[in-house]
């Protein structure tokens, strides 16, 4: 399966402008965020999505509003066959568009979680882990793996992490970028284009719409 992974890092000076191009419910949404790298966070994921949305099915399908799973997930209304998850850590974000179902995540590497490796992995992922030279930093790889997955199977942490080893799971793309790890997962093995994008190539975009 083809994803396209769009990395960039969310310009806090830029959502004012960025927030004129979202539905108005979905500004309201964003707005509430009391952190403003928080806010832009949210604000250039979601432009990232309606973009691809825009140049697919139309300006008027890229204002829809999108459809929520039991679990929480967001969907795209307008095409089951078109789907994104949306990712955001420390001012990057990341947003995957596919021809089908997917879920991505994007960690910082030298965030620190230890505490979690028991409750959250199984038992060859801890013997791994054990085994690695930076237990921490192999952990949070693992962490966007599962993280990713479990976006895709849109029940999210709930899916239960410590059951799920994600060591070998074809199904999962990781690659490093600027001190980030960031995974992309769908239902067969993906094949994955990252994409280096700006918030003002992002906008460049909506002012021309």
């Amino acid at each position: 399966m083809k994803i396209q992974l769009f990395l960039m890092s969310a310009d806090e000076k830029l959502c004012d402008e960025g927030l004129k191009y979202l539905p108005e419910s979905r500004k309201k949404a964003v707005s509430r965020r009391k952190q403003l790298q928080a806010r832009a966070e949210s604000l250039f994921g979601e432009l990232i999505v309606r973009r691809e949305i825009c140049k697919r099915f139309g300006r008027e399908a890229a204002a829809s509003e999108f459809r929520i799973g039991e679990y929480g997930k967001p969907y795209f209304s307008g095409d089951e066959n078109f789907g994104f998850s949306i990712s955001h850590s420390s001012g990057m974000v990341l947003a995957a568009v596919s021809d089908g179902n997917v879920g991505a995540d994007i960690e910082r590497c030298d965030r620190r979680s230890d505490r979690l490796i028991q409750k959250c992995c199984t038992p060859d992922e801890r013997e791994y882990l054990e085994k690695s030279s930076d237990k921490g930093r192999e952990f949070m790889r693992l962490w966007t793996r599962k993280e990713a997955l479990s976006k895709l199977d849109g029940r999210g942490i709930a899916m239960g992490f410590g059951s799920i080893s994600v060591l070998n799971d074809e199904r999962i793309f990781t690659a490093e970028r600027d001190g980030s790890f960031l995974s992309a997962a769908a239902e067969s093995v993906p094949e994955c284009e990252i994409i280096v994008c700006t918030a003002t190539e992002i906008l460049d975009f909506w002012r021309e719409q």
